[in-house]
């Protein structure tokens, strides 16, 4: 999955991959809540978190017309969604 700016720029600002089964990682504890981004396409991303299988929660915040989704990626690091209220959701 890659995150991109707004503007469609060649390179993703964000890319998320998982980790080789033979990859060995050392287990850690977080020390932040969550990343939180600014994204569009909301029924695009609810869909392609279903297929894959991934929980997660909706929440949004009327006063600044946002709706979130907020999930772990595959090393427990928390992430953020957020997308304008008014996109149609999945």
């Amino acid at each position: 999955m890659q995150i991109r700016t707004a503007s469609g720029g060649e390179r993703p600002v964000l890319h998320l991959s998982l980790a080789d089964d033979r990859e060995e990682r050392p287990s850690a504890v977080n020390t932040f809540a969550h990343a939180a981004f600014n994204c569009t396409g909301r029924a695009e991303f609810e869909r392609h978190l279903k297929s894959l299988g991934i929980p997660y929660r909706t929440a949004s915040v009327p006063l600044l017309n946002i709706a979130q989704f907020f999930f772990h990626d595959p090393a427990g690091n928390g992430v953020e969604l957020q997308f304008d209220a008014n996109e149609p959701s999945g």
